[in-house]
């Protein structure tokens, strides 16, 4: 009816093969950190659009801010995107991670800060773009950044030394295919950097897709040369002798799956 607020909220983008990434999760550029927040409804002006620089965290506040105006979202960090008006402010840079990479193939974390106009990426090496001027990210700045860059570089995340704690998982969003994953130290580890693993990503995508056709063989041959060349990769191990086993070759099979949980 009329008096209700429906928001349509995504978590994520989409690579679909830029910069070497299918889907999402392992790498930090557009295609990925873009989201999409629509909002109607009740104190919802048709046809506006925000511009500002904006996370996910301000999704819980904007909503607030139109069933309850005026109250504070003690709770959140997040801004009332409707509520910003008048001349544009400097934004709030934006920190950025994923951690897949190294809970899921055990490659080194990434690490990254926006302001909506540079994109700093800290894994193994830093890497520095500016979207506004080239959206394809073609072109790293980090060799010679420009001074706002250097300015903005000063709120990127040192590396780690350990991953983020993993606790328990509500049993609804268990049922959507998360779960905990284990944890590890990082410190003195000298891990792949992502960006330098796409072919990796690709090859486990095609042996992924041989497997739902029921192409075994090729599936356990792909996943074999994932392991062969990334030995370090438990995921590609693991998923190698998944295949293995529904090959009929339990043998073969417990020999991957032993490497991948050693």
């Amino acid at each position: 009816g009329g008096g209700t607020l429906v928001a349509v909220v995504s978590d994520d983008g989409e690579a679909l093969g830029e910069h070497g990434e299918l889907t999402h999760g392992v790498l930090l550029h557009l295609p990925t950190l873009r989201a999409v927040f629509f909002l109607a409804g009740p104190g919802v002006e048709a046809g506006k659009a925000v511009r500002d620089l904006s996370g996910l965290e301000d999704v819980s506040a904007t909503i607030l801010g139109r069933l309850a105006p005026g109250k504070p979202a003690s709770s959140s960090d997040g801004r009332d995107l409707l509520a910003l008006a008048g001349p544009s402010r400097p934004p709030k840079p934006l920190l950025l991670e994923a951690w897949l990479p190294f809970n899921q193939f055990r490659w080194c974390p990434l690490l990254g800060v926006t302001d909506g106009r540079y994109l700093w990426i800290r894994g193994r090496r830093d890497a520095l773009f500016d979207v506004a001027a080239a959206p394809k990210e073609s072109r790293d700045l980090s060799a010679s950044p420009p001074s706002a860059a250097l300015g903005l570089k000063k709120s990127l995340p040192s590396l780690p030394t350990s991953s983020p704690q993993t606790g328990p998982v509500d049993e609804a969003i268990r049922g959507l295919g998360y779960a905990p994953v284990p944890g590890g130290s990082l410190k003195g580890a000298v891990l792949p950097d992502p960006r330098d693993r796409t072919d990796i990503l690709k090859l486990m995508a095609t042996a992924r897709l041989d497997r739902s056709l029921d192409n075994l063989d090729r599936a356990a041959r792909l996943y074999g040369q994932a392991a062969a060349q990334d030995p370090g990769n438990p995921s590609a191990l693991f998923e190698w002798g998944e295949t293995l086993r529904r090959s009929g070759k339990s043998a073969e099979a417990l020999g991957a799956l032993d490497r991948a949980i050693a």
